[in-house]
């Protein structure tokens, strides 16, 4: 009577409850189109209870433990597999416990972890660890996406790079060219670093100690924020980075900068400085001159980054002087546009505070403003068109002769060097330094030229071409000098030169705009504009 009881409630299970739980052996579930999981163990009403299962995704993820009421896991080991920049299989291991949250479609996890290669050796682990993945679509046979660290943690290392290849973001890369392991101390954020890490190595004494730092803000757009430097006072050498036998040369006080890496694919330099505390300091090798010297270098701390040119005379001197072009980006967004002389703010700028970007005028104090001459200009353009005149004049009745005679080409040499030796450097060009030296070197260049010109090899036509190319280029530097000088003599009193009317306004001049509209809209640049210039006729 007992037994047939107990057959009569085992049906009523069925029959009424839908099934109670039963346990079956690889059992194989459909899931439309899509690959479907491979489990043994309980099931009750076709949802997993406790065993295992085998996803059959890309992650090659199984799980095997107990599961919560809609299927998911809940408690014990999820593996998952994936290629390292090696080429090579890697296995992710955690063990604890998870929790699904179909709202945000994700998987979080908390517990131990290990990463082993394909001999299983340990790559990473730690015995307290928080993890996160995404479902693409959430549902009991389906399994999440590579799991991710997320949170705060801290983990040994034993590999300096444990990345899926084509993700090296994904971990921090231990750069220092040391033998593991490493404690690694760091925070996650959707999946990739985030913030200050740190990078710990065992010395002598069996003890670790810090050897690098890096800093991760993936979320910074369009240009997410990537950067590393070595602990100070743990290195002394300049360590190379890639496939390079040694580093370009770089002369440097050693007082004012301490360089730990010379990357040799990027081609750029990294220091520490004590004037610049908890930064980095990145140098470019395009930006080194044939000495040694660096003329502009890129600040990095934390999200914010600044560009400058130096002088390199206070270089030499142990010095940092800002002198020229100086942008500061603040997370992503233009923070500060300055022209800087001598370590002077100068001219007008663009500068945010609390009510957005406004341009900024960094007046240095003068009392007047001593623009060159306004009829130079004019007498550069008269120079120049004078002597291309003469040149043609010179030229009009020999381009037809393929090879001139002597007393052609002793008469043409003979009224070319009477021109350049009458045609006397400009009487006031001595208000702009180095205006008679372009003219002089045009000269030397112009005479070098006559003399060594061969007549039974060049026609004519080719020594005048090679002459006019000269002046022009005599011509464009001197505009490009006179500009430049009258450019900086107004930046000096905060304001830009107006060319046309060769004078100083305080409004932004073109060069300006177009930085502006580099960050900015047409329209807001030109409403800062407009606010500038009203705001400064006000204070007159």
């Amino acid at each position: 009577m007992a037994r047939l009881q107990c057959a009569i409630a085992w049906y009523l299970c069925v029959l009424i409850l839908g099934g109670c739980a039963g346990h079956v052996e690889n059992k194989r579930f459909e899931y439309g189109a899509q690959t479907a999981p491979v489990f043994t163990g309980s099931l009750k009403r076709d949802l997993f209870v406790e065993g295992h299962v085998a996803y059959q995704d890309q992650a090659q993820t199984e799980f095997a433990g107990t599961f919560d009421t809609q299927g998911f896991p809940h408690h014990g080991v999820l593996t998952q597999r994936y290629i390292d920049v090696n080429n090579k299989p890697v296995t992710i291991k955690l063990n604890g416990k998870f929790k699904v949250t179909s709202t945000v479609s994700a998987i979080s996890f908390s517990g131990a972890f290990s990463i082993e290669d394909e001999r299983q050796q340990i790559l990473a682990q730690s015995t307290k660890s928080k993890w996160r993945g995404k479902y693409s679509n959430v549902h009991p046979f389906q399994a999440p996406l590579l799991m991710t660290l997320n949170g705060k943690n801290q983990y040994l290392q034993y590999r300096r790079n444990i990345s899926p290849k084509g993700r090296p973001e994904t971990y921090p890369i231990i750069h220092r060219n040391l033998a593991g392991p490493f404690t690694i101390k760091a925070g996650f954020l959707e999946g990739l670093p985030r913030g200050v890490i740190k990078i710990s190595a065992v010395n002598d004494q069996n003890k670790y100690f810090a050897v690098e730092r890096q800093y991760f803000n993936y979320q910074i757009t369009p240009q997410p924020v990537h950067y590393f430097y070595y602990e100070p006072g743990t290195f002394s050498n300049i360590e190379l980075l890639g496939n390079c036998d040694h580093a370009p040369n770089l002369t440097v006080p050693q007082h004012l900068l301490q360089v730990f890496v010379y990357d040799c694919a990027k081609t750029q330099f990294y220091a520490l400085s004590e004037d610049y505390p908890e930064s980095v300091l990145e140098i470019s090798t395009r930006d080194i001159d044939n000495g040694g010297i660096f003329h502009r270098l890129r600040i990095y701390q934390h999200g914010v980054i600044t560009e400058a040119n130096v002088n390199v005379d206070a270089l030499y001197e142990g010095k940092w002087l800002y002198h020229g072009p100086l942008t500061t980006m603040f997370y992503g967004n233009l923070n500060h546009y300055q022209m800087y002389e001598l370590g002077k703010p100068i001219g007008i700028g663009i500068k945010m505070d609390e009510n957005g970007a406004n341009f900024v005028s960094a007046n240095q104090g003068d009392s007047g403003i001593d623009l060159p001459d306004s009829g130079l200009r004019n007498s550069i353009e008269s120079q120049y068109l004078w002597y291309k005149q003469r040149v043609d004049e010179h030229f009009s009745s020999l381009l037809s002769s393929v090879i001139l005679s002597p007393s052609e080409l002793n008469k043409l040499k003979a009224d070319l060097l009477k021109d350049i030796n009458e045609n006397k450097p400009l009487a006031k060009d001595g208000q702009v330094a180095g205006l008679p030296g372009l003219w002089e070197s045009w000269q030397r260049q112009s005479i070098a030229q006559l003399s060594t010109w061969q007549n039974s090899k060049e026609s004519p036509l080719a020594l005048k071409r090679q002459i006019l190319e000269n002046l022009e280029k005599w011509y464009e530097q001197s505009e490009v000098l006179l500009l430049a000088e009258s450019s900086q003599r107004c930046a000096r009193a905060g304001k830009s030169l107006n060319s046309q009317d060769w004078r100083c306004e305080l409004r932004p001049n073109s060069e300006l705009i177009q930085v502006c509209e580099r960050y900015f809209d047409v329209q807001k640049c030109q409403t800062m504009s407009d606010n500038f210039v009203r705001s400064q006729n006000k204070t007159k």
